[in-house]
């Protein structure tokens, strides 16, 4: 893979990130998903609250007015990764159910220890298989093993066990690690918005026709290229898939329709990102335009060119917005 390297002060230097909000149609559904068929642990204190009314933060940032939402955090063992699942209602959507080819289609990829044991709750969970026959496929020349499924929103998932050995601090339990793939458009455009605008740095491929993968992703033939960024200060990989020879078509969604994305980055000058990704480009997306307080911090929302958005964050100061 060539490295493409980023500016030395892009206009959103991110401090750190991990947590990925995932807009879901069923929370219940979603929560036995990710735990019963994944295998994720459930924290003691990670309960299933009723709606609440959204407060004016929320309302802005999810363009959500007179909107009920509740949540719940699910943590991946071994990666920064956060699954935080966001269930609204009393507001119009439109629920989003992409191709794993369309750009800004989510790719959640977990790794463990046993593939063969999560394939063999598939059926008792009702899940809905990608990888034919829902038998882990052979991929990557033999070094490893993996199973597709869509979750109940209709997210993408990949569990891959690799043929390889298991660090000695690795968790005990199954799932060992997690990385985040996107479907993009463009590789040239998604590289430069992601390091002129974040200071990402890029690893990139050349373009294959890897029919183990697409099989077993439930693909038609098509050829894809994957580029690479991990998150800083996380151990967090970003995944950046693009494809051709298949037919594709971008997701048009609005921040709170079920199946969106969005990926938290914590900044440490709200102001100065804010006007910094609007010179850069980068599309402003809540309600207001402008940052806005949720509890003790400061958010505005935005998007890349994909359609997967963001969030950026910074702890609240008082006297912090001008």
């Amino acid at each position: 893979m060539a490295q493409t390297s980023a500016p030395t002060t892009p206009p959103a230097p991110v401090l750190q990130g991990g947590n990925m909000l995932m807009l879901v149609q069923n929370l219940e559904r979603s929560v036995e998903f990710y735990r019963d068929f994944v295998g994720l642990p459930q924290n003691a204190n990670a309960t299933l609250r009723p709606y609440a009314p959204v407060t004016a933060g929320l309302a802005d940032m999810y363009i959500a007015r007179g909107a009920q939402m509740r949540n719940l955090t699910l943590m991946v063992p071994a990666s920064d990764l956060r699954l935080e699942m966001l269930d609204f209602k009393d507001v119009d959507s439109n629920p989003q159910h992409p191709h794993l080819q369309d750009p800004g289609a989510t790719l959640i990829i977990f790794k463990v220890r046993d593939v063969d044991a999560v394939a063999a709750r598939a059926a008792q969970n009702g899940v809905q298989m990608r990888t034919p026959g829902g038998k882990p496929a052979v991929l990557d020349g033999g070094k490893a093993r993996a199973i597709f499924a869509k979750d109940p929103t209709g997210f993408f998932v990949e569990v891959v066990q690799r043929n390889e050995s298991i660090p000695a601090n690795a968790p005990a339990g199954n799932v060992i690690g997690a990385s985040l793939g996107i479907t993009i458009k463009d590789t040239d455009e998604t590289i430069r918005f992601y390091r002129d605008i974040f200071g990402f740095e890029f690893q990139t491929g050349t373009w294959v026709g890897d029919k183990a993968f697409t099989d077993a992703a439930g693909l038609a033939a098509a050829q894809y290229r994957k580029s690479t960024a991990t998150i800083t200060s996380t151990n967090l990989q970003m995944e950046f898939y693009e494809y051709r020879g298949i037919d594709r078509t971008p997701m048009k969604a609005v921040i709170h329709d079920p199946g969106v994305a969005i990926m938290r980055l914590m900044v440490k000058d709200i102001n100065a990102t804010i006007k910094g990704v609007r010179a850069a480009g980068m599309p402003v997306v809540n309600w207001s335009g402008e940052p806005t307080i949720q509890i003790a911090f400061w958010f505005f929302m935005g998007r890349d060119p994909n359609n997967f958005f963001f969030q950026m964050q910074q702890p609240a100061q008082i006297g912090q917005r001008q």
